[in-house]
C-alpha cells in the first residue's frame, strides 16, 4: 500500500513547509515566513497556520510581548468573519498576512517553552519544594488548628510582591479592610464571652 504524503499546492512537503515557517519566524525572516505562510493558505491549510501562530506566541515569544496572544486571536476572529462572507477577493488575506508579520517582528523568547520542558518533561529530576509556613492560614485545616486568623492572613498570607498600583493606594485599602476584620473578630469574641458569662450564671 502506498503511503500518503501531505503536500502543498506546489508539491512541497507539508512538514518541511511547517518547519521553515516556524523557524523563519524565530529568526525574524519575514520573506520566508510570508512565502511559506501564504503557500499554506493557497493550499487550503490556512487553519494550520493560525494553529501554528497561536503555538508560536507562547513557545517563541511568551512573556516578552504579553499582548500578542490577544492580538493574534483578535485578528483570527476578524479573519473568520471576513471568510464567512465568501467574498471573491478574499479580504481575510489581510488579517492572515497581518498576523504573520506581527509575530515575525515581535521580540522573541523561548523561556516559556523551556520552563514547560523543565516542569513537565523533567519533573522527576526536580526536588519537591518545601511548602512555606505562610501557606497555612485560616483557610487551611492546619492554619485553623494553629488558630491563625485575619492578622496572620494580612501580615503573611496576603503579602504580595511587584505591587502594580501605588503603594499608598494598595496599603491604605488593605489596612482599612484589615481593621474592619479586626473589629469583627473583637465583636465575635465579646459575644462569645457574654454567652459564656450567661451560661455560668445559670449554674
Amino acid at each position: 500500500m502506498a503511503s500518503y504524503k501531505m503536500v502543498t499546492q506546489s508539491g512541497l512537503d507539508f512538514y518541511v513547509c511547517a518547519s521553515v515557517f516556524q523557524k523563519s519566524i524565530r529568526r525574524g525572516d519575514e520573506h520566508l515566513a510570508l512565502y511559506y505562510g501564504t503557500e499554506f493558505f493557497l493550499s487550503g491549510y490556512d487553519e494550520y497556520v493560525w494553529f501554528r501562530l497561536r503555538v508560536i506566541v507562547s513557545e517563541d515569544i511568551g512573556l516578552v510581548n504579553t499582548n500578542i496572544a490577544a492580538e493574534v486571536n483578535a485578528l483570527y476572529d476578524t479573519y473568520l468573519k471576513m471568510k464567512k462572507k465568501k467574498n471573491k477577493h478574499k479580504p481575510e488575506k489581510l488579517q492572515f498576512v497581518h498576523a504573520i508579520m506581527l509575530v515575525v517582528r515581535s521580540k522573541k523568547s523561548r523561556l516559556v517553552d523551556n520552563k514547560l520542558c523543565y516542569y513537565f518533561d523533567h519533573r522527576d529530576k526536580i526536588d519537591v519544594p518545601e511548602i512555606p509556613d505562610y501557606v497555612y492560614d485560616m483557610h487551611t485545616i492546619k492554619g485553623k488548628i494553629m488558630k491563625r486568623g485575619n492578622d496572620h492572613f494580612y501580615e503573611e498570607s496576603a503579602k504580595i510582591e511587584n505591587v502594580g498600583v501605588s503603594e499608598k493606594e494598595e496599603y491604605e485599602y488593605r489596612d482599612f479592610v484589615w481593621k474592619l476584620y479586626q473589629q469583627d473578630d473583637l465583636n465575635k469574641k465579646t459575644k462569645i464571652d457574654e454567652q459564656d458569662q450567661d451560661q455560668q450564671e445559670l449554674f
